[in-house]
């Protein structure tokens, strides 16, 4: 464990969050927003309201078309040529059922009836939504998770993906989407606000309106793809996945930002393995470093700290291999091995930058993430090595033995952290905050979110807090 050689006993005000990646989970604060944004356009006419209630046919076609910037809510609709059958104008949902099957939203049954409380699942509600605000989902984009209860092959992925990428909807659990799941009202009214900002050009999305130049891009991208299916000279076999892996992977490493990395279904379940915090390999992480890849953090009493590997150590080849230009999955994934086997890497130091050979013995890794004592003064000192879901669990079970009423300070080390999940920082940061206290602001491409404290934390006040962090 570390450890501190001085502390100066100063209050610090916790205002920042650790952002470790750019997906947005919604709060039920969130859905309380969406709910509210639609209730002031109008869209929502409903004063009582379960908002976590199952939404029906008929709610759903209401509340999507009255949200489209097209829609007259005064114009009476004549039903088409050949309509429902159980259908007059006087009934509420005439008029939007009658539209949505005018404009191809919908589709007429065999038996031409329209059940205005049926359910739409997931993949219905998209579709729809996609459709009517004539957004378009490439052929092109896949899923970087493996979903059980998703085909790979299914054709509703790719409104899947684009769905999760414009943060329309979220997944149930880690390895379970939903298809089948009923959308309830807050699951639609976060669709429809989260599509006004795109329409508004919040976000500047790019490949999203039909007719745009990179939609054609996108479509010679899936044309070369074809031509190299059909026309390929060798006999090889052509690994599909790989080539669009790797097309995606140019796409994002162009970018030219250490920080975004694009990761196959594979390299995903590897980095959730490691964040369970038991793995085989040499104890270290990395990230990119200009064209190589670099020492992130260095896990204690792993075979990377007794090779005395250092926080900007860059590794420049591995086992005689050189590894300029690989992304940090790729090195991960040829370092790591078998506990007991060898790996040789050729380090240069960041203190002087020499060029050292560095031979590494795999081992079986448990790491605890958090980790604490009681220092001389009755201090508490927490040691954060990364931010795993479950950090909350870890940190009560130390502070349970190390926080008492005779405690005079909270240390919390947070140097080398690599990161982790968001939701983990903000548990962090609610033990320390006062209610409505601000967590986090982040400003992205117009979409401002300011997060608060939703509670008192329990130390709140009682104690002092000192924050150990990397200089930058």
């Amino acid at each position: 464990m570390r450890k501190v050689l001085q502390f100066i006993p100063t209050v610090v005000l916790i205002t920042c969050l650790f952002l470790a990646q750019n997906t947005f989970a919604a709060s039920q604060q969130d859905y309380e927003n969406y709910v509210t944004q639609l209730k002031m356009a109008e869209v929502i006419e409903e004063k009582e309201l379960k908002i976590t209630k199952e939404i029906t046919q008929s709610q759903f076609l209401r509340y999507i078309l009255r949200n489209s910037p097209d829609f007259n809510r005064d114009e009476r609709v004549s039903p088409p040529e050949e309509g429902f059958v159980n259908i007059s104008g006087i009934m509420p949902y005439a008029d939007y059922a009658n539209i949505a099957l005018k404009i191809g939203i919908i589709d007429l049954p065999e038996n031409k009836r329209f059940n205005p409380k049926a359910k739409i699942n997931k993949i219905e509600g998209l579709k729809m939504v996609f459709d009517l605000y004539g957004l378009s989902a490439s052929r092109l984009l896949t899923l970087d998770h493996t979903y059980e209860d998703v085909d790979k092959n299914a054709w509703y992925i790719p409104y899947i993906a684009k769905g999760m990428d414009l943060e329309l909807i979220d997944p149930e659990e880690l390895n379970i989407f939903g298809t089948q799941s009923n959308l309830t009202i807050q699951d639609t009214a976060r669709m429809l606000v989260e599509i006004n900002n795109v329409l508004a050009n919040q976000r500047q999305p790019q490949e999203i309106y039909l007719g745009s130049p990179n939609i054609e891009k996108i479509d010679i991208l899936y044309d070369v793809y074809e031509k190299v299916q059909k026309h390929y000279f060798y006999n090889e076999e052509i690994k599909n996945d790989e080539l669009i892996y790797k097309a995606i992977s140019g796409l994002v490493n162009s970018l030219g930002d250490n920080y975004s990395v694009f990761n196959t279904p594979v390299d995903t379940e590897e980095f959730m393995k490691h964040n369970t915090g038991e793995f085989q390999g040499v104890g270290m992480w990395i990230e990119r470093n200009g064209d190589y890849t670099g020492v992130a953090g260095v896990i204690p009493d792993s075979p990377a700290e007794k090779e005395n590997l250092k926080v900007g150590d860059i590794i420049l080849k591995i086992d005689g291999v050189d590894a300029k230009g690989w992304d940090p999955m790729k090195v991960a994934n040829t370092i790591k091995g078998p506990a007991g086997t060898n790996v040789t890497l050729l380090i240069k130091k960041h203190a002087d930058g020499r060029q050292v050979n560095v031979t590494l013995t795999r081992a079986h890794i448990e790491m605890k993430f958090v980790e604490g004592e009681i220092l001389d003064n009755y201090y508490a000192y927490f040691d954060i090595s990364q931010f795993p879901q479950d950090l909350k669990n870890d940190f009560d079970e130390i502070a349970a033995k190390i926080v008492s009423n005779r405690t005079r300070g909270i240390i919390l080390d947070l140097r080398n952290n690599p990161g982790g999940y968001v939701t983990a920082a903000e548990d962090l940061l609610s033990y320390f905050l006062e209610k409505e206290d601000t967590m986090y602001y982040l400003d992205y491409k117009s979409n401002d979110r300011l997060a608060r404290a939703k509670e008192t934390g329990i130390y709140a006040g009682k104690h002092p807090v000192g924050v150990l962090t990397d200089s930058s």
